[in-house]
């Protein structure tokens, strides 16, 4: 390809850099989809059930589907030959087209509307896109919903048949496979159901400043990472605004604020040593389109048939895979280290500023961590209060690990102190102080059998005598 060919191909790839979450895929629609019966059954993505509970009115049309925790909804696949059947009166039913992050319905209004054109055009080319049925089951409290609990199968409420559609080799952010459930959102579900504890996704998402101006766009910072022209002499602080340094997944009636982990004693206390324990994460690349992204705002970096312009510019004319493939290989060129070397670099620049931080402003406000290890029983959960009779439980640290195809990724990284109390759960959502978590391994084996004698909190008391009341799954003191 000549330097104008190429020039022109890379304004054309400059001119569709979208947003920075939507390279974070849920599912990238690639021939699997099709091919491994496992992912023929896929749920709506977390995007959607957080829109519903907070309200957002981008996803309206799937509201319905989360006003009863005791169902799910998802969509399976329909086979070629009976595609080519609905096809045939494709005018007499309902259809809702799913992009990257948002939908056009054919029953919708305005900008949600499917129109007959693209439609047509679907139809048309059938071939180039998935279909699917939107399906119904019971949910399970142990276990993520599987094509095993689907029920039947739900027309659009007019009664017309109701078929969903996504773009093959396209990256649709709406679903997730069950996989992603199932490492997933599950014990924020159960806890949900089991104890009345409202679930709500609050994430850490920092407001990071470049010389003192806020870069607003996560996809803003990665170009600015790219691009900076002044590195060494750029300083990347963060805004002290208290709403952006918590996290939290339910909020008890109290208003109580709970972050959820999944991790057993033993992950978090070793060799009488705390374990460092992921809370957080920024600037996360961990797939092939953001790679080319990052490939992309390196070449805007030279100018127009320099020599690391047009190096970096045969890196744009890969596909994907190939690209990724290469990022990977032990042998890859030279290019591909000067990219992320830079990458790298500039990352390291942003943790200084993150340190800035000051420990107690981290987590501020939430009432403690709940941890949990086992999807069909709760006796072993407990939680860790962020904040105990005034002493500060964790400590937090930034760090900078290498991960996918060796670019780094800024984590925060918390550690709990061995003295910090256990709490177990009792009647009417109460917390009550166990034992210390250096002393967990005193009490398991009482613990697994649901009957544990513990030590008075005051001297001149008797121990306290706990039984598991496995119908309500609290711990009951006698």
């Amino acid at each position: 390809m000549n330097t104008t060919k190429r020039d022109k191909k890379t304004k054309k790839d400059m001119k569709i850099i979208k947003k920075y979450f939507d390279y974070l895929n849920e599912a990238s629609m690639d021939d699997t989809f099709e091919t491994n019966d496992k992912k023929h059954f896929i749920l709506f993505s977390d995007r959607i059930r957080k829109d519903f509970e907070e309200n957002g009115g981008k996803y309206t049309i799937f509201y319905d589907f989360y006003n009863n925790q005791d169902e799910f909804f998802g969509l399976n696949l329909i086979n070629r030959e009976n595609v080519e059947a609905i096809k045939e009166h494709y005018q007499e039913h309902r259809f809702t087209f799913l992009g990257s992050v948002g939908y056009r319905d054919s029953d919708g209004v305005r900008r949600k509307k499917l129109s007959e054109e693209r439609l047509e055009n679907i139809i048309e080319n059938s071939n180039m896109y998935y279909f699917y049925t939107l399906v119904e089951g019971v949910r399970s409290k142990n276990k993520a919903p599987s094509i095993q609990s689907i029920k039947r199968v739900v027309n659009s409420p007019d009664g017309k048949e109701w078929y969903f559609i996504i773009r093959k080799n396209r990256n649709c952010n709406l679903i997730k496979t069950k996989s992603r459930e199932e490492s997933g959102k599950w014990a924020e579900h159960q806890l949900s159901t089991l104890y009345g504890w409202r679930k709500y996704s609050k994430s850490i998402r920092l407001i990071i400043k470049k010389n003192g101006v806020a870069i607003n766009r996560a996809n803003h910072l990665l170009r600015t990472i790219l691009k900076d022209e002044d590195a060494d002499h750029t300083v990347f602080t963060v805004e002290d605004s208290p709403d952006t340094f918590v996290k939290y997944d339910l909020i008890l009636n109290d208003d109580r604020k709970i972050e959820v982990k999944k991790y057993k004693e033993d992950s978090i206390w070793k060799n009488n040593h705390s374990v460092n324990l992921m809370l957080a994460e920024q600037c996360k690349m961990s797939d092939r389109r953001t790679l080319m992204k990052i490939v992309e705002w390196f070449n805007e970096k030279y100018k127009h048939g320099t020599e690391l312009y047009l190096q970096s510019a045969e890196l744009m004319e890969m596909e994907l895979r190939e690209l990724s493939n290469l990022f990977k290989s032990p042998n890859r060129p030279e290019i591909c280290n000067i990219i992320k070397r830079l990458y790298n670099h500039n990352i390291t620049k942003l943790l200084a500023g993150f340190n800035d931080i000051e420990e107690s402003r981290w987590m501020s406000g939430v009432y403690g961590i709940y941890f949990v290890n086992n999807r069909t029983n709760r006796k072993n959960d407990f939680l860790i209060k962020i904040e105990d009779d005034g002493i500060r439980n964790i400590n937090y640290q930034w760090d900078i690990v290498a991960e996918w195809a060796g670019f780094d990724r800024l984590k925060l990284f918390m550690r709990i102190n061995g003295d910090a109390w256990e709490y177990i759960l009792t009647e009417g959502n109460n917390f009550v102080k166990a034992f210390k978590l250096r002393d967990y391994k005193r009490f398991e084996n009482a613990r697994s059998q649901g009957h544990m004698i513990l030590p008075p909190l005051e001297e001149g008391y008797d121990d306290r005598i706990f039984i598991y009341n496995n119908e309500h799954k609290w711990w009951e003191e006698i």
